[in-house]
């Protein structure tokens, strides 16, 4: 008697593992397909702040840049009040770009970072003190001191240009325009 339900027996488990295998596979699809959604969203955000990031430092570098134009010139300004306000507009550009750098490196590949900490860093530093060292006053000494702002500007700006172009590369390569 028990011997004519095995077929039916073995049909029914074969049909309930079948059902079984499409049930845990439509499961296992909806949860990557949740979890992938979940995780393109923060990728998307990631990659769209990365670029906020860079597009700010570029900015901030092509500030620095401007700066360092004009102190090339700086007899252009005419007088000490200019001379000065130039001076300090590029220590402050240059602090504002340091400060939102160590910001925001985590956005930044480790070899622009090594690189900025290798080449950029130790210029900056050493132009900053120089910069800042200077007063412009009326004294016999401004020629002097202008000249020599004139000469800082020039070894910094040769530090910071392959910096921005290589930005500029990151900015180009995030739009697909290598």
């Amino acid at each position: 008697m028990c011997e004519q339900y095995i077929p039916l027996i073995t049909a029914g488990l074969a049909l309930f593992g079948t059902i079984f295998t499409c049930a845990t596979a439509i499961y296992v699809a909806r949860f990557i397909n949740k979890n992938l959604k979940k995780y393109e969203t923060v990728f998307a955000y990631l990659h769209k702040r990365r670029a906020e990031v860079i597009e700010d430092l570029h900015k901030r570098l092509v500030e620095i840049e401007d700066h360092l134009d004009k102190l090339q010139n700086i007899h252009l300004a005419g007088d000490i009040n200019a001379m000065n306000k130039w001076r300090t507009d590029s220590i402050e550009c240059t602090d504002a770009f340091l400060k939102e750098f160590w910001n925001t490196r985590l956005f930044l590949t480790k070899e622009f970072c090594e690189k900025i900490d290798k080449d950029f860093l130790p210029s900056a530093r050493d132009y900053l003190q120089k910069v800042e060292a200077y007063t412009l006053d009326k004294t016999a000494n401004t020629s002097q001191e202008r000249e020599q702002l004139r000469d800082i500007s020039r070894t910094f700006v040769t530090v910071l240009r392959p910096i921005l172009r290589e930005l500029e590369s990151m900015i180009r390569s995030m739009m697909g325009n290598d």
